[in-house]
Formats: C-alpha cells, sequence, structure tokens
C-alpha cells in the first residue's frame, strides 16, 4: 500500500524509542474480541486512565452527541457510544496521548489538534448528510489523519523542520515539501505507524491518501467514499483557518 515504504523503514524502523499502541487500548480490544464481554468490564478499563476517560465524557457531551443532560459518568458515557463504535472512539482518543508537545518553529501543538477535532467533527457530520452509517469510525479516521505530521515532528526534527521552512518560503504545500526533503509525507509515515500497531485499515489509508486520492489502489476502491469526505473535511479546515495543521500554502 505504501509506496515509499523502503525509505519510510530506513528512516523510522531504527528509531528504539516510537510509541507503542497504548496499554489501554489494548485491554479494551481484548475485552471486546470476547463475546461475552459487557460494558462495565470496559467502564473499569477506561476509568482507570484519567486522561482517556475525561475526553470520553468530554467527546460525548459535546454538540454532535446533543445530549439533554450533561454526562458525567464514564459508564454513562460508554452506554450511549455502545460496543459497536466504542473500538473505533477509544482508537482516536487514546492514540492522541502518545505525543510530547512540539518544540518545532512554526508547528504548533494545540492548533494541530484544533485542526485534528475539527476535521474530525466536519467530517462526521458531511458522512451524516450522505447517510453513512460508520459515523464514529469516520470520526476518528478524521482525528488521526495528520498523526504522521506528529511522527515527522518528533522523530525526524530536523528534516521536518527544513520542510516547514521551504514551505513557507516558496509557499507551496507542507505534504510536497515533505517529500521533496525526507522521500515521503507525513501520510505515509502515519500509515506505516498504524500498520506496525495493526490500527483498522480504514484509519491507514485515510493517513495514506488524504492529500493524494486519485492513487488510492483499486483493491481499496471500498474505502473512497469515506476517504473523499476526510480529505474534503480537511481541505475545509485548513482553508477556513480552523487550527493549524503545519500547512501554509
Amino acid at each position: 500500500m505504501l509506496k515509499n515504504a523502503v525509505i519510510i523503514e530506513q528512516k523510522l524502523g531504527v528509531i528504539e524509542n516510537l510509541p507503542t499502541l497504548p496499554l489501554v487500548l489494548r485491554q479494551i480490544q481484548k475485552v471486546l474480541q470476547n463475546p461475552r464481554s459487557n460494558m462495565a468490564q470496559i467502564a473499569m478499563i477506561v476509568a482507570k486512565d484519567q486522561s482517556l476517560a475525561s475526553r470520553t465524557i468530554r467527546l460525548v457531551n459535546s454538540a454532535f452527541y446533543a445530549m439533554r443532560e450533561r454526562v458525567t459518568s464514564v459508564n454513562h458515557a460508554l452506554v450511549i457510544l455502545g460496543l459497536n463504535t466504542l473500538n473505533s472512539l477509544m482508537i482516536g482518543l487514546s492514540v492522541v496521548k502518545l505525543f510530547k508537545n512540539s518544540s518545532t518553529t512554526g508547528f504548533d501543538p494545540e492548533k494541530f489538534w484544533e485542526h485534528c477535532f475539527g476535521t474530525a467533527l466536519l467530517a462526521r457530520s458531511i458522512g451524516e448528510m450522505k447517510g453513512c452509517k460508520e459515523l464514529d469510525q469516520i470520526f476518528s479516521a478524521g482525528l488521526l489523519h495528520d498523526m504522521g505530521r506528529l511522527v515527522l515532528d518528533q522523530f525526524l526534527h530536523d528534516e521536518f523542520s527544513k520542510a516547514l521552512v521551504v514551505a513557507k518560503e516558496k509557499k507551496i504545500p507542507l505534504f510536497e515539501c515533505e517529500k521533496a526533503v525526507l522521500g515521503f509525507d507525513h501520510g505515509e509515515a502515519g500509515a506505516w505507524l498504524g500498520m506496525k500497531w495493526g490500527l483498522p485499515e480504514i484509519f491507514n489509508i485515510t493517513m495514506a491518501f488524504h492529500h493524494n486520492q486519485d492513487f488510492l489502489p483499486e483493491n481499496l476502491s471500498g474505502f473512497a467514499g469515506d476517504l473523499k469526505i476526510i480529505s474534503v473535511a480537511d481541505k475545509l479546515c485548513n482553508s477556513s483557518n480552523i487550527g493549524n495543521s503545519g500547512e501554509t500554502a
């Protein structure tokens, strides 16, 4: 799936401290694989991770769930989400915690996450208008679509900084500068890590192709609809200055 997999492996595969999939997520997935699992078991796991618990409650209380009364407990939040949507959302919410704050000039982590969250919300709204069924999966794919940019920022810092400078000076898309400097872009870097983690295919495809929909292999054409939704949401957030993904053009 990744055209530049060899180059990515050469640059990222040798890094010893790449993040691993969070323990809490592995525990949740293990429970979900058991047909006898129940919400109480999952709630106990989520509740032990205060950050994940608070993010889950905050998400359920956000506008697109339109709750009449404020949700204050993990149990209640998970009941609202349901088992079918839980895995996608837990992946999105737990992965965002893995990366440290950036020290790269011109890359603002708060603005970056504002962009990612905005893309996720907008993608979900577009998906709802189009009658898509897996709205929470679309939300999580939107949340993670630029994860590779965090990988570049933290583990290929010098090259990423150079790409940022070139993009700003020449007023060209940052993902094009990433390819020129590194030999691959943030989308491929994110998909590479997602594949290492065993993330659902839709997340990896979204990361790899959201800037390059025309290069989606024919055998993956079944994902084209969701990919287009997230790509449109990403572009709208960039053009509307909702957060900042690092793009300057």
